[in-house]
């Protein structure tokens, strides 16, 4: 799960890289914010399944944390709530770059969401299979 420290490393520098006009002024918004809620909520609703397939599969032995979490992953509550807070920041971040650039978070935002998708299938192909 490297990929989360690579997007809040990405948004970061973006949030740095913002003029301070651009922080201070309180512009109406223009453009609608429909598609970054929905960018936001189609990734926390897959940055939750990835946390439960993570849990599951950890905790019926079929595999191990191999990311962000693995020196925590025999602890439930920490993992849950580290993997939880990145996605929480991430998202955050997003919401925030939006005010300023609303195109770039949007890009971002769809990224990172196809990136969590392919996480979950990955991780539910390996689930074992159903007796």
């Amino acid at each position: 799960m490297r990929f989360h420290h690579v997007v809040v490393a990405i948004v970061a520098a973006l949030l740095a890289s913002t003029t301070a006009d651009a922080q201070t002024a309180m512009e109406p918004q223009r453009e609608s914010t429909v598609g970054i809620h929905l960018v936001t909520a189609a990734f926390v609703t897959l940055a939750g399944t990835d946390l439960a397939l993570s849990t599951y599969q950890i905790g019926s032995g079929a595999g191990r944390e191999q990311g962000f979490g693995a020196s925590w992953q025999d602890s439930p509550v920490a993992f849950a709530i580290s993997k939880s807070a990145m996605s929480a920041t991430f998202v955050y971040a997003i919401q925030r770059l939006h005010k300023s650039r609303p195109k770039t978070a949007l890009v971002i935002g769809i990224a990172a969401t196809a990136m969590e998708g392919w996480l979950v299938a990955r991780g539910a192909a390996l689930l074992p299979p159903a007796r």
